[in-house]
């Protein structure tokens, strides 16, 4: 024990001496936790420590160059010439600081409230120099070098050391000399060089070429799904860019068997993939219905009478009617599976012919008839002021200018107060983690995304026109500002959910929508459902003009209702669909 205190205290002279004699000691101004600082939660500035568990920042404020830190430092960045970026590990309390010409200053972190260091939260250290050591015009030899990049993510290097990128601008200050530097981003080629900082800063513009290849995938099955390595990027045909690699392309569709390729690109390539047509997958129907030679229908196309065996349907649900002139039809849902085989039987019920009544008088037939205009809304038995079964959706007619109906529920829902499904835009499919790396349309920098159209209203992206069919499809901007403005606004509750009211100032038909949130993953470590039972997010099918990466959606809460562009297209929102 006697010799570790002796080498310690040789440490400690020998540092002493190394300093010039009139070095003098750095103190701590202050050290504050900054809860509403976001730095450490960016991305290009989470690192993580050996048990694998994100650090924090400290943002050490000291006006000397060359500063360095000891501790449990992650990562250490000059962000300006007075401020560094010190990633340290989560838990750490102590950070060494030396400044050449001062003694070093140990930071003990219990010290200050709340300053232990937390998983992506920031702390300021602010270090006060003495006033006699800065004194003077003294040229200490070091000068700027500002540089702009594209694109505006880039990795650059100055002497292999990593620099903040800032709206693809970096500012290093260095001492006089010759540096080298290297500008790198996936998909890019690298360009790297030398630079002379002399008496004045130096400028430098870099803009790096393209090395992405581009892919394009063709499938003759109509409504193939495209993946790429098992995630979904689109419907054949499909077009997309990568960097140089090897990628599994697969086209999938349900009830039908997939085609899959694997494909090897190179930097710059052009590359078109031709992928089989999907076999269908088959199994066999038993109809066994009498009277003999009813007819068959299956999802509503005529497939022969009975009794019969029908081999080529299709695998999957099914709606199979049975029907004959002077019978009641028979209705069954049925589940084909491959190599199986599904039956129908019974027997038709004969239709009684009714006997008029006497009792009806002309007053009542037109009451009646005024009652169905009502319920109808003036249109022919397919828009209602309110639901009228429990058999939805079903088409409200609000009375609006341009003839617009809106739907009694969301996709995916069975009821008016049921959330339904979550889509992110142009997606027709719900998955597990709504984020940028697991959106279709992502171009992989998260920069920008693949343009799918202005407005998508229709098209292979609408998620209401691929689901529900028909007339349906995902609301426009003009739709929904349509709404707001024809319609009244209430916060209320339906069945015990919490939502939106909208009543129509033209004839009192309403639409209730639920406060279903929304889905966001940006932060892995909870469930991505957030704000449900406060606020609805419902997207419209117009893109913002301005901007790639965001649309345009209806949202409330129990305050307000309204309309606006939602930045993100990958975050899983609810869609009510409308009919004109």
């Amino acid at each position: 024990m006697k010799t570790r205190h002796i080498s310690y205290l040789f440490w400690i002279l020998t540092l002493l001496l190394a300093l010039p004699a009139s070095a003098q000691k750095m103190t701590v101004e202050s050290m504050v936790h900054d809860p509403f600082d976001q730095t450490a939660n960016l991305s290009e500035n989470m690192y993580k420590d050996n048990n694998q568990e994100y650090g924090g920042l400290v943002k050490v404020m000291v006006a000397a160059p060359n500063a360095t830190f000891e501790g449990w430092v992650l990562k250490q960045q000059t962000h300006s010439a007075s401020e560094y970026w010190v990633f340290m590990a989560k838990g750490s309390d102590r950070l060494k600081v030396t400044v050449p010409g001062y003694l070093p200053l140990e930071v003990d972190f219990n010290n200050y409230d709340d300053c232990i260091v937390k998983s992506l939260h920031t702390y300021i250290l602010t270090i006060t120099l003495p006033q006699a050591a800065v004194a003077g015009p003294v040229d200490d030899g070091m000068r700027y070098l500002a540089m702009t990049v594209e694109p505006k993510n880039c990795t650059v290097l100055v002497d292999g050391q990593p620099q903040m990128v800032e709206d693809g601008n970096v500012m290093v200050i260095l001492p006089r000399g010759t540096h080298r530097y290297q500008v790198s981003a996936t998909g890019y080629n690298t360009e790297e060089g030398t630079v002379e900082l002399k008496d004045g800063k130096e400028t430098l513009s870099i803009r790096l070429k393209s090395s992405m290849a581009t892919l394009r995938v063709e499938c003759p099955t109509s409504g193939a799904k495209i993946y790429v390595n098992d995630l979904q990027r689109g419907t054949a045909p499909w077009n997309g860019s990568f960097v140089a690699g090897i990628y599994k392309v697969e086209a999938r569709l349900d009830g039908y068997r997939s085609q899959q390729q694997s494909v090897t690109l190179s930097e710059n390539e052009n590359r078109t993939l031709r992928l089989p047509a999907l076999e269908m997958i088959i199994g066999s129907l038993d109809v066994k219905v009498s009277p003999i030679n009813s007819d068959v229908y299956v999802d509503g196309k005529k497939i022969g009478t009975t009794p019969d065996v029908f081999r080529d349907i299709q695998v999957g649900q099914h709606r199979v009617e049975i029907r004959k002139e002077g019978y009641e039809t028979l209705t069954k849902t049925v589940t084909i599976n491959e190599n199986e085989q599904a039956s129908v039987t019974g027997t038709l019920t004969a239709v009684v012919a009714a006997t008029p009544s006497t009792s009806s008088t002309f007053n009542d037939i037109e009451e009646l008839y005024q009652e169905i205009l009502l319920f109808s809304n003036f249109s022919p038995s397919t828009s209602y002021l309110s639901c009228p079964d429990n058999n939805h959706p079903h088409m409200i007619g609000l009375g609006l200018p341009s003839g617009t109906k809106w739907a009694c529920c969301n996709v995916g829902a069975n009821k008016p107060e049921a959330n339904g499904d979550y889509y992110a835009w142009g997606e027709t499919e719900t998955k597990s983690v709504y984020y940028w790396d697991t959106y279709v349309h992502w171009d992989d920098s998260g920069e920008n995304c693949h343009n799918i159209g202005s407005d998508i209203a229709g098209t292979q992206y609408d998620v209401a026109h691929v689901k529900w069919g028909g007339s349906w499809v995902m609301p426009s901007r003009d739709q929904i500002k349509e709404l707001d403005d024809n319609c009244s606004y209430e916060w209320t509750t339906a069945n015990g959910v919490k939502g939106g009211k909208f009543t129509s100032k033209k004839n009192g038909a309403s639409i209730f929508l639920p406060a279903a949130g929304g889905r966001d993953d940006s932060f892995r470590d909870d469930s991505g459902l957030h704000n449900a039972g406060s606020h609805g997010y419902y997207w419209s099918s117009t893109r913002n003009p301005s901007s790639s990466n965001d649309a345009y959606s209806l949202r409330f809460n129990s305050g307000i209702a309204g309309w606006d562009h939602y930045y993100g297209h990958f975050y899983g929102h609810t869609v009510r669909p409308v009919s004109r």
